[in-house]
């Protein structure tokens, strides 16, 4: 497979992004809205915890997996904070 740089940096960080606006911003009318963002910060705090104590030393799977959790919390929190101001 070629993989260019637009490619990857797609699916790293564009991706995951898009994906934590969409989530938050179909869940933005309900009483529990929130528990996406919430969710969220909290896998993201795991994948961190496992990226930087890898279960397999030399693995550059947790660090992108920390990137792409770390997107998709801060698209759910624009979309929340944006939310909250209107």
């Amino acid at each position: 497979m070629d993989f260019n740089l637009f490619s990857i940096i797609a699916v790293i960080v564009v991706i995951p992004l898009i994906s934590g606006i969409c989530a938050r911003f179909v869940l933005r009318r309900y009483r529990y809205g929130w528990a996406v963002t919430a969710i969220a910060v909290i896998c993201t705090i795991s994948a961190w915890y496992v990226y930087c104590n890898p279960p397999v030393l030399g693995s550059e799977l947790y660090g992108l997996r920390a990137v792409q959790a770390s997107c998709f919390t801060l698209g759910a929190l624009a979309v929340g904070i944006i939310s909250k101001k209107r």
